[in-house]
């Protein structure tokens, strides 16, 4: 059943079978965890650590600096292959976007006599 084992046996299987799990031909998949600079993105790349003696399998992260220049948001899910050093933290390169991230817009404003008007004196 879906409930049966322990959390983190649990959380394994979801990961599993995530797309973020998948290699393909030695390039990393992950998500873009910021895109505030010029073509640059820091992506999350998610990694299995083994812990042999407690039999116990966890997920963990890396943070890569990438070259962008397919225009990256934050939340997208990206291919990376390693490049040249474009910097000194920068060695990987985006080569594909596999899932854009939804993007959200803020809320029109209200106009009209009601927003327009000022508050009662009291």
């Amino acid at each position: 059943s879906e409930l049966a084992g322990t959390l983190c046996e649990r959380r394994s299987r979801a990961f599993r079978d995530s797309s973020l799990a998948k290699m393909v031909e030695g390039k990393l998949i992950g998500k873009v965890f910021s895109a505030k600079m010029q073509r640059s993105v820091t992506v999350k790349v998610p990694y299995w650590h083994t812990i042999k003696r407690l039999q116990y399998r966890l997920v963990r992260h890396t943070k890569l600096m990438a070259h962008d220049l397919l225009g990256c948001r934050e939340g997208d899910t990206v291919q990376l292959k390693q490049s040249r050093p474009y910097s000194k933290r920068k060695s990987h390169i985006v080569t594909e976007i596999l899932r854009r991230a939804p993007q959200w817009t803020d809320p029109p404003v209200a106009t009209g006599a009601i927003a327009s008007s000022t508050p009662p004196a009291l």
